[in-house]
């Protein structure tokens, strides 16, 4: 059992509360890519200066871990899928150049387990976690390309056509993102009208459920006066908004620019524009579902009340690219120039975040051996309540939860509630158990996962020998015991034997027997003889072991 931890919550308010540096290397811009698993509270960076992904526990604000180097050009876009654990993450640097693969990575180990290669660059990238969907922009092809999240197929690319009267030449990705509720997904591109001037940002509507393109809506814009960097794109599940960003017109001042767009998603038309400022150009935005604020910005983040459309507050000086909120702790992360993640405190929502700590018992257990795996739920909220409900089991490996794969918290503390089941791993399955506990939350607390790494191995064996006879002729008898707890397997494979006689004609009939038998043991017989003179002699017997037992080795003395 792991005991519960409080952790303190942040002052809130829209401060930031945290700087977290992500490793040397030169400051060039972090993609946009960060996304925010708001179930392991895990933050994962796409950090183009040092070619890897960065992940950031949410509960310490420090850097937890870093993947190995990724592909040539760099990580750009990212997005998660917390349901699945899985990364998903493009290859292209700010200038479009590409090896055109998109990296999926193990969100526990933040290894690599598959690649898709794609026909067009990828840039940005959205995740539906209901139906397992990939979307990818490409930053020069006008398309969106869809990957099954499970078998890294690509099962459409869906072709879009920017402005009229722009250049489709320079119709670049501007931002994606998924509304799960409804199974629409939404894709900006931007495009000048012919020169350095103003230009226009289209938004597209895709329904999930048939690749088609249902509608959009275009405004005029500046986004390509600069480098061709990542722009944002959100939206509100809750409410059905869409953020769309709208940058500076520095030559001619277009309508709209330096702004915010809210797009009321079920008729696609522009609700309002909030104005940022001039030079504002608003590159990041994220949406924060718990308390409805949205974040947006460059080198000044601006909270926008999604009730109000309008400006609540900013928090200066972060040059921001990349936003990403934790809906579950309504803490906002923000990536930019450097090597660095601001992290912004919001308003508390009104769901208590939780945290769950999984630890099995034993950590290391054989085939067919229960270990007894516990979930602790905490609330790590100022003013923590116990939470209720139910913990959700699942494992990444061969093997049966009993008496089910959920169970019912019960409170063991006034922050903590926890329960246990028991996990038996199937034979055959030797190796590393990820055991993953859900919870899934109640009228007051927000859900969060945690895991542990179980250990499985070959079950144990010992070995017993016994021989009957005189004089010079022996009969020896290896018996081979299932030693390991749980329900016993019966030993199979070879016995071999040797003695300590140092004459030539001692020997065994035959030199090694297979095991027989049934239940937790099996045994196998072979004829000794050490003729010559009385003498005391050790009979050994070898089990090498099979593909669910380890091997043994026992002894007898005997005088011949």
């Amino acid at each position: 059992m792991v005991a519960p931890v409080l952790f303190a919550s942040p002052v809130r308010g829209e401060t930031v509360v945290a700087t977290i540096p992500l490793g040397t290397g030169p400051a060039s811009p972090i993609a946009s890519g960060i996304d925010v698993d708001p179930l392991s509270n895990l933050i994962f960076v796409a950090d183009s200066a040092n070619n890897v992904v960065v992940e950031i526990d949410g509960y310490t604000n420090t850097v937890a871990a870093t993947s190995p180097t990724l592909d040539y050009y760099g990580p750009y876009g990212l997005a998660v899928n917390p349901q699945t654990h899985k990364i998903f993450v493009t290859d292209t640097d700010r200038y479009g150049h590409s090896t055109g693969l998109v990296s999926v990575l193990d969100e526990a180990t933040l290894s690599r387990i598959a690649t898709v290669g794609l026909a067009g660059n990828p840039t940005q990238v959205a995740v539906n976690p209901v139906t397992d969907r990939v979307y990818v922009e490409e930053f020069t092809g006008t398309a969106v390309d869809v990957i099954d999240g499970s078998t890294y197929s690509v099962l459409a690319r869906i072709s879009v056509s920017c402005a009229a009267g722009t250049d489709p030449s320079r119709c670049n990705s501007a931002g994606i993102t998924v509304n799960p509720v409804t199974n629409k997904v939404y894709a900006s591109f931007t495009t000048p009208t012919c020169c350095p001037s103003s230009g226009y940002t289209s938004v597209f509507a895709i329904d999930g459920s048939t690749n088609a393109v249902t509608a959009n809506v275009t405004y005029a814009d500046w986004l390509l006066a600069s480098n061709r960097i990542p722009f944002g794109l959100a939206t509100n599940s809750e409410t059905n908004m869409l953020y769309a960003v709208s940058g500076p017109d520095i030559s001619l001042y277009v309508q709209n620019s330096d702004s915010l767009h809210v797009i009321d998603a079920s008729t696609m038309s522009i609700v309002t524009s909030i104005p940022l400022g001039q030079n504002n150009s608003t590159m990041g935005v994220g949406v924060d579902e718990a308390t409805n604020r949205i974040y947006a910005g460059h080198g000044t983040v601006f909270v926008i009340d999604g009730t109000t459309n309008t400006v609540a507050t900013t928090v200066p000086n972060i040059a921001t690219i990349g936003v990403a909120v934790n809906p579950a702790t309504s803490l906002i992360y923000v990536s930019g120039l450097g090597n660095s993640v601001m992290v912004v405190a919001g308003p508390s929502p009104s769901t208590h975040a939780t945290r769950t700590i999984v630890a099995c018992d034993p950590g290391s257990a054989a085939v067919n051996q229960a270990a007894q795996c516990a979930a602790t739920v905490t609330d790590t909220t100022s003013s923590p309540t116990a939470p209720t409900g139910t913990v959700s089991f699942t494992s990444n490996s061969s093997g049966m939860f009993s008496p089910s794969s959920t169970c019912i918290l019960n409170p063991a503390s006034s922050s903590a509630s926890s329960c246990t089941v028991s996990y038996s791993p199937n034979v055959g399955s030797e190796g590393g158990h990820r055991i993953t506990g859900t919870y899934g939350a109640d009228s007051t607390h927000f859900a969060s996962r945690g895991s542990f790494s179980l250990a499985v191995t070959k079950r144990s064996t010992s070995t017993s020998v016994s021989c009957t006879g005189h004089s010079s002729r022996f009969t020896c008898t290896a018996s081979v015991s299932d030693t390991s707890p749980g329900m016993p397997l019966t030993p199979t494979g070879n016995v071999s034997w040797t003695s300590s006689s140092t004459s030539r004609k001692s020997g065994f009939s035959p030199p090694s027997c297979t095991l027989s038998g049934t239940g937790p043991t099996a045994s196998c017989t072979v004829s000794y003889t050490n003729p010559g003179k009385s003498t005391t002699v050790t009979i050994t017997a070898t089990d090498t072991g099979d593909a669910s037992h380890f091997g043994s080795t026992g002894s007898t003395t005997l005088t011949t």
